[in-house]
């Protein structure tokens, strides 16, 4: 009886043991294939940022585990829903061979646009600022929200981001203050000839323009960002030319940008 009750012991004890067995190797299986599913969609997402496939890229990336690295790849995502693609933005930059152009809103402002004369109807403006500031969370966000751990590539993506942000608040201003005047209404085109016909096609006077507080502020947030693109570029190089060239146009040279100061920018374009 005893040898029947240590042979039950013995058994008992083995299957025991296979079974820890079993759901260890499951429990270690699990785990490499949910990094494998993990590195597989962020990889996917990226694949779709490079086909132009943004609103893919950012369900697959909204539905991951939120990472720094997630979280970066995010931010692209978002500004390529805007119309930004910074190494295109680089692209032209580097191919730019005319000085006078440094600092011009025409860089980004005519990728901005949905259509093919490059317009923006004042409500495609507002979801782009929206769009673009769920991009400069995100970014910030990947870093904890500390931005003195972005890297230099990081400080000089939020600058583009911060050039971009400026371009479409400045259409915001111009919707709110002719929207209903232009044709087609209701519609801008964010580029330096545009808004120089502003005057010559609609009898604008840029000395009466209103600008809200919110609007004055993002600015003003969006030259500190263009601030440390500089910084962070820190050569002789002509993105950091374009960079300073339009701190210099803007009049942000003391890091602020009063409202008498915009109106000078507009009026010189």
């Amino acid at each position: 009886m005893e040898t029947i009750h240590n042979t039950n012991m013995n058994g008992l004890l083995r299957a025991a043991v296979v079974l820890v067995c079993v759901l260890f190797l499951a429990v270690l299986t699990m785990g490499c294939d949910d990094d494998d599913s993990f590195e597989s969609n962020l990889e996917e997402a990226k694949i779709a940022i490079d086909d132009g496939n943004y609103d893919k890229a950012v369900s697959i990336l909204t539905a991951m585990s939120q990472t720094g690295e997630v979280l970066d790849v995010l931010a692209s995502a978002y500004a390529g829903l805007v119309g930004i693609d910074t190494l295109e933005i680089l692209r032209e930059v580097e191919e730019g061979d005319d000085d006078s152009t440094d600092g011009s809103i025409d860089l980004i402002g005519q990728v901005l646009g949905g259509r093919a004369d490059n317009a923006l109807t004042c409500a495609m403006v507002e979801t782009n600022l929206s769009i673009l500031n769920l991009a400069i969370t995100a970014l910030f966000a990947s870093t904890g929200n500390d931005l003195n751990t972005l890297t230099e590539d990081g400080k000089v993506t939020l600058a583009i981001y911060g050039f971009t942000d400026f371009i479409l608040v400045l259409g915001d201003i111009l919707c709110d203050n002719y929207g209903p005047t232009v044709v087609p209404a209701n519609t801008v085109i964010l580029t330096e000839a545009w808004i120089k016909a502003l005057e010559t096609d609609y009898g604008v006077d840029f000395d009466t323009i209103r600008v809200g507080a919110g609007q004055l502020a993002s600015i003003n947030q969006d030259i500190a960002y263009v601030g440390m693109g500089i910084t962070a570029l820190d050569g002789d190089n002509d993105l950091a030319e374009e960079f300073v060239a339009f701190i210099v146009e803007i009049g942000g040279g003391d890091g602020t940008v009063t409202e008498a100061e915009l109106r000078a920018f507009l009026e010189g374009l």
